[in-house]
């Protein structure tokens, strides 16, 4: 009989101001919150990190984070007349989260590779993957992202959210300093809009799942040319979009939707 997943709630403050709470897995943060950071736009380099600290009680975490800038980012917000634009810079409020989505869509850029990925590594990448879960094996309860490099390592991180995992992946890329265009990410979960604009953000060009993606996710992924695939799982495969980066040898057979 398998177990339950640990839930905590982390208050993230940066500086003196709270940011947001987050439902997360006690493991992995310092990944965590350098990809948040970065995918959020809210720093470029991991060295911007100055200093953070962890401070638990039962089930929650507060997290305390010290940012180079951020003191400046602070004085901009002071002059800010939109509200929700306010809103979104202090990290308030799901009635900005659209407008933040929409400003960080449109400051996208197609995505840039030299790597060509055929189905069968994709494939076989994906069953490695799927047993390199040990938290999902004891819970059934947890997703996962998993970043592949040119080289063919493979990092899985686990979360009980599915943004998470991938925030913690690209944290440790970051940290690394491994270049996204060569990268491929997988994902246990299905691929929304958001986590295509995380893929995208990174630069990251091949994106699979064993799950399925949003139409709005596949519009992204087309738009940026982000070779996107989904229900990769028990030999069978859907390409999204056009392959820019997908190789389909010869006798393979592929779904295109």
């Amino acid at each position: 009989m398998k177990g339950s997943p640990d839930e905590y709630t982390l208050e993230l403050v940066i500086g003196s101001q709270t940011i947001g709470m987050f439902q997360i897995t006690d493991e992995n943060l310092d990944d965590w919150i350098i990809g948040f950071l970065y995918l959020q736009g809210w720093m470029e380099r991991p060295d911007v990190l100055k200093n953070y600290s962890l401070w638990r009680e039962g089930s929650f975490i507060q997290m305390k984070v010290e940012i180079d800038g951020w003191e400046q980012l602070r004085a901009v917000r002071q002059n800010i007349r939109d509200p929700a634009l306010y809103a979104m810079l202090i990290g308030q409020g799901d009635r900005c989260e659209a407008l933040n989505m929409r400003l960080r869509e449109e400051a996208l850029n197609p995505v840039q590779s030299g790597r060509v990925w055929t189905l069968t590594e994709i494939q076989d990448y994906m069953k490695t993957f799927i047993r390199s879960m040990p938290r999902y094996e004891q819970t059934g309860g947890m997703h996962a992202a998993a970043l592949v490099t040119a080289e063919g390592d493979l990092l899985v991180r686990e979360d009980i959210g599915r943004h998470n995992a991938i925030d913690k992946v690209i944290g440790y890329a970051l940290k690394r300093g491994w270049p996204g265009e060569n990268l491929l990410l997988l994902a246990t979960g299905r691929i929304t809009l958001a986590m295509m604009m995380k893929a995208a953000t990174y630069g990251i060009s091949v994106m699979a799942t064993r799950s399925a993606a949003t139409r709005q996710a596949v519009a992204l992924a087309t738009q940026l040319g982000i070779d996107t695939l989904g229900y990769v799982r028990g030999g069978r495969y859907m390409l999204y979009t056009p392959a820019f980066r997908v190789k389909i040898e010869e006798g393979e057979t592929l779904s295109v939707t």
